[in-house]
């Protein structure tokens, strides 16, 4: 069994770090130690908390109104005179977000960036639309888009790393 001990207890619950539920879930439960006292979980227990828990957390990021993602590999930037802009079809951003990956390789090997971009069309209508052809595009320089990364995982909130428990400590 795994034990940990806690120091707060508010009204009746206590709040079990969601790695050592999980290390409870597959190591025959979890005893849980409060001003003196233990209280014991089970590893089935353990175990549905912490799925409940991972499950819950993903419903609630995924349904705050958010598009579905499609991932759009870019071959090739547009060169600037010396700044690097990408060119996404207005149509791509008509229904779904787009995570843009980058395949492009410069001279000395590396690409312009590492994973994934999202771009949304809320953020794309800041920038010009422009034509080639009959085909229209958002033209969006790299830099916007690097710093808009940053900034929104700056603002992103950490899940939640606690599991609650009703307290119910065991007699001894």
């Amino acid at each position: 069994m795994h034990e940990i001990n806690l120091y707060e207890l508010d009204k009746d619950v206590i709040r079990v770090p969601a790695d050592d539920v999980l290390t409870g879930s597959y190591s025959k439960g979890l005893v849980v130690r409060y001003n003196r006292r233990k209280m014991i979980v089970d590893a089935d227990i353990c175990k549905q908390r912490f799925f409940d828990n991972a499950r819950s957390t993903i419903t609630t990021s995924a349904s705050k109104g958010s598009q579905k993602v499609t991932n759009f590999y870019l071959d090739k930037p547009i060169w600037n005179g010396g700044d690097y802009q990408i060119g996404i079809a207005t149509f791509r951003l008509r229904t779904n977000s787009l995570k843009v990956f980058c395949n492009y390789v410069n001279q000395s090997g590396n690409k312009l960036w590492e994973g994934g971009y999202l771009v949304t069309q809320k953020f794309a209508k800041q920038f010009p639309v422009k034509k080639f052809g009959a085909l229209e595009y958002y033209q969006i320089p790299l830099s916007e888009l690097r710093e808009c990364q940053d900034t929104q995982k700056k603002s992103v909130k950490p899940q939640e790393k606690y599991i609650a428990f009703r307290w119910k400590p065991v007699e001894e």
